[in-house]
């Protein structure tokens, strides 16, 4: 199971750049170029390994998704996915909490996500940054929901709404309570409608990620 999460994790991200390393010790912001869609995704596997440098280039991307139109910007939201869960890092912070044995079911998975967001990196301005880039109706029918939708990796997709979904728990005020007396259709459409998407897309090969997300109630 390990082996399987650290599988999916990895297929959201790229390889870190040494030609971008020294962002590690100076300011990642002033040396990050204008993203546009044409370097986006460079840009995001480049800091893929730095949940720093990948929050950076969130934030870049927000800019640019901002004055974006069309497929441009189907192809910056799509990024924005790979560069928040580089940024939040879900899956390492599930890998502190689970282990080769584990099963996720309708009677461990709120006390088991309760214990991993307290390990969830960038968590409030990774999530503020994604919902600022994301389609505003995050509905299917909505068609720059479905282009998004069309462009983002399904494990991906899985890992941001466990992150907005983990965001929300927390400006709750009290995050186990959120978290164990979920139900759909709740307070966190967006994570809903993400984790809705990627079941339909990824079904069974989602793993545990898609048990997480069923016993969240968080898809069907």
């Amino acid at each position: 199971m390990l082996a399987a999460l650290s599988a999916l994790f990895s297929s959201c991200t790229g390889f870190f750049s040494t030609s971008l390393a020294s962002w590690a010790q100076r300011d990642p912001a002033a040396l990050i170029p204008a993203v546009t869609a044409g370097n986006v995704n460079g840009l995001v596997d480049k800091a893929a390994n730095d949940p720093a440098l990948s929050l950076a280039v969130l934030n870049r991307i927000r800019e640019a998704a901002a004055g974006a139109l069309g497929a441009e910007k189907t192809v910056l939201q799509a990024a924005a996915i790979r560069a928040a869960v580089n940024a939040a890092a879900p899956a390492r912070a599930v890998l502190n909490h689970i282990d080769e044995n584990t099963e996720v079911d309708s009677g461990n998975a709120a006390d088991l996500f309760t214990s991993i967001v307290g390990d969830i990196k960038n968590l409030s301005l990774t999530s503020g940054a994604l919902r600022a880039i994301l389609p505003a109706v995050p509905l299917p029918g909505n068609p720059e929901f479905d282009a998004f939708i069309g462009a983002s990796d399904p494990y991906c997709l899985a890992m941001a709404a466990a992150v907005l979904f983990a965001d929300d728990a927390v400006r709750s005020g009290d995050g186990a309570a959120y978290i164990s007396g979920y139900t759909s259709p709740g307070g966190s459409s967006l994570a809903e409608a993400l984790a809705q998407a990627a079941t339909d897309r990824g079904g069974d090969t989602l793993g545990i990620l898609g048990d997480f997300l069923e016993n969240l109630n968080l898809s069907t």
